[in-house]
């Protein structure tokens, strides 16, 4: 189970933030333009998998994946991924 934050009504709009307190000043006006989703990432805050230690890319980029599905199913809006040190590095895959 991933920590999640959403911030903001549904919009077609949508940026995904990764290592959620980071953002949290930036969060509280962007909400106001895009729906705004935080993550952490598998062993990172609150966020608890079956697997904590595999942190490998191929790992966290399905992890990433699979709440942008849970959240939108099939249809995803266009979304703008923001992550910074490690977190940037697997949004680059």
């Amino acid at each position: 189970m991933f920590s999640t934050i959403i911030a903001s009504k549904q919009s077609d709009k949508s940026l995904q933030l990764f290592h959620r307190l980071s953002f949290a000043v930036s969060a509280g006006i962007i909400k106001e333009k895009a729906r705004v989703v935080a993550m952490d990432l598998r062993g990172h805050g609150k966020s608890v998998t079956d697997n904590d230690f595999d942190l490998s890319v191929e790992t966290m980029c399905n992890d990433v994946l699979a709440v942008i599905k849970e959240l939108y199913g099939d249809s995803p809006p266009a979304i703008i991924l923001v992550g910074h040190r490690l977190n940037a590095q697997k949004l680059q895959f």
